[in-house]
């Protein structure tokens, strides 16, 4: 056969012999397509198992210990991804017809990664600690008048004083502990014991070791996928985390290949990374905003006041220029995620009137100041006046030394001062202001963020009992409605009726003027590009990104169907 092709062939003309290799070659191209198409059909791709994933962290970790207050963010990181939350860990709940009794029903065959039992001891373990008032954990105030108590290995029986309308959240944010690793170990000592840096968990990641230089500063911990994970082992069956003292530093690794992915804290910064990356934003239930305290000024106890300066500012300008558009506006106590916002039609950006009505309030007299009336110029939105003697009111506007935040409150500085407000701008580090301006109240107004529950429970942020330090009513509102609503939203368990009332909890807040809602800003993950899996785009706290880290994965193999 070949004989007579080879024969044929030689007969060809020129012409003849180029139709001949191009209908092979293109005969040829369209059998591979035909292949490939067909090894398509009947194969499905997965994600391949294996390979390391690097986390990059600007600090250090302290306490991998759900037992002690985890302010640190890093740790909070490290616990998501070595710990599961007693939601994750309870295969269902029974609620009594009261909705006072719920009973947790553990998932059968849990193991702590050491390969110990997890029982109901370890969770009413944990939960004892956190509800020690001496032990000062962050979490007490949400376990307050709850009682644990247990039925069998499996099953725990919550008892509560009142029913609670988001218990189920307190659920996800309980992370148990270990009890045949802590019970014997005084709460005090806890912050001594090796497992604060050696964690046994029930998370998707285990610990393997960590390389600390001899000044005790640690560069890198070493995790490993943790067999006995409820949830399946983890395509990534390692996962380093690299330790940076500045992000500057960690961009540097990320563009050296070093890093697979971090949070990036300003979106200015995108310009900086080299390599081609996938840029994740992701919504948190946070905000910042100017809190007004009027016991420490005067002037602002006039709701027209408050309103004026809430007016002179224009959020889409500080999204556009200083975000960058990684943001949303905020126009009242609950972000647009959580279920009962509310749009706020009254929130309005016009500094012309925001200067008429500070004039109106203050009963300025235009007639007899002519610095004012000279300096001062109108269009359709804005009005400026000459820096001369001629305010109209002096604030003090008190701002964390962080590189967003400063330039939010000089930008706020600057429109007030256009509408007649002499502003003294004072930045202060995060730690000078939690550990002395918010404990003191000592501000008029302050720049700064709350980082809300993931539900409508707002009583921690307005109720008047959460006024003085560590309450997170940062504006001192007073107010028996407000009081009244915050507490029958919590215990109210009709969705319908809830709302209404989130619907009257809101416009009574924002009536108040106490508070200049700003924006939430975009929770920033660089990653390679490669990387698949990641699902979340809202999240309730930066740690939440690692919710499904057990997906994550960058290579795939094909099966067949």
């Amino acid at each position: 056969m070949f004989y007579l092709l080879n024969k044929s062939y030689s007969r060809f003309q020129k012409k003849e012999a180029i139709l001949f290799w191009s209908g092979l070659v293109i005969g040829l191209v369209a059998l591979v397509f035909i292949s490939l198409n067909y090894y398509l059909d009947i194969t499905k791709a997965v994600p391949k198992r294996g390979g390391s994933y690097i986390e990059g962290l600007v600090g250090q970790p302290v306490y991998i210990n759900p037992l002690i207050s985890y302010s640190n963010p890093v740790d909070e990181d490290l616990i998501r991804l070595t710990f599961s939350n007693l939601d994750e860990l309870t295969d269902h709940y029974e609620v009594s017809h009261s909705n006072k009794i719920w009973t947790a029903f553990l998932k059968k065959d849990l193991k702590w990664s050491d390969s110990e039992v997890l029982k109901a001891d370890d969770i009413i373990f944990t939960l004892n600690t956190i509800q020690n008032p001496q032990n000062s954990h962050p979490l007490f105030s949400s376990w307050e008048g709850v009682f644990a108590e247990k039925i069998n290995d499996t099953e725990i029986r919550f008892t509560l004083k009142n029913p609670y309308a988001f218990l189920n959240d307190n659920f996800k944010n309980l992370y148990p502990a270990p009890l045949h690793i802590f019970n014997d170990i005084p709460y005090p000592n806890l912050k001594l014991s090796k497992y604060n840096l050696e964690p046994i968990g029930s998370g998707p990641y285990k610990y393997s070791s960590y390389i600390a230089k001899n000044t005790g500063y640690i560069d890198n911990l070493y995790l490993e996928s943790n067999p006995n994970y409820y949830g399946g082992a983890p395509y990534f069956t390692k996962f380093i985390v690299n330790f940076y003292k500045t992000e500057d530093a960690l961009i540097k690794n990320f563009n050296q290949k070093e890093v697979s992915g971090f949070n990036l804290s300003d979106p200015k910064k995108l310009e900086e990374l080299k390599l081609s990356y996938k840029k994740i934003s992701l919504a948190l239930p946070r905000y910042f905003a100017v809190f007004l305290n009027e016991k420490n000024n005067p002037a602002l106890k006039n709701p027209e006041v408050k309103k004026a300066l809430a007016m002179a500012i224009n959020k889409d300008e500080i999204i556009n220029k200083i975000y960058l558009n990684e943001a949303a506006k905020i126009d009242g106590p609950l972000p647009p995620q959580i279920p009962g916002y509310i749009k706020n039609e009254d929130d309005l950006f016009d500094s012309t009137l925001a200067r008429t009505i500070l004039q109106k309030a203050l009963k300025f007299n235009q007639l007899n100041s002519s610095k004012n009336s000279a300096g001062l110029t109108k269009n359709n939105k804005s009005a400026t006046i000459e820096p001369k003697d001629s305010y109209l009111l002096e604030i003090t506007l008190t701002v964390p030394n962080t590189p967003n935040l400063k330039e939010v409150g000089q930008y706020i500085a600057n429109s007030w001062e256009k509408v007649g407000v002499k502003t003294n701008l004072v930045v202060l580090d995060l730690e000078n202001i939690n550990d002395t301006i918010l404990k003191k109240r000592s501000y008029e107004a302050l720049l700064f963020g709350e980082q809300l529950k993931n539900n409508q429970d707002l009583y921690s942020f307005w109720h008047s009992s959460e006024s003085s330090y560590p309450g997170g009513n940062l504006a001192n509102v007073s107010s028996q409605t407000i009081d009244n609503l915050l507490e029958s939203i919590r215990q109210d368990l009709n969705v319908e009726s809830r709302r209404q009332k989130i619907k009257s909890l809101e416009k009574t807040i924002r009536s108040t003027y106490s508070t200049i809602f700003l924006v939430s800003p975009n929770y920033l993950y660089i990653t390679q590009t490669k990387l698949e899996g990641f699902n979340d785009f809202y999240i309730q706290s930066p740690s939440n990104r690692f919710n499904n880290v057990n997906q994550w994965y960058s290579e795939i193999n094909r099966e067949f169907n």
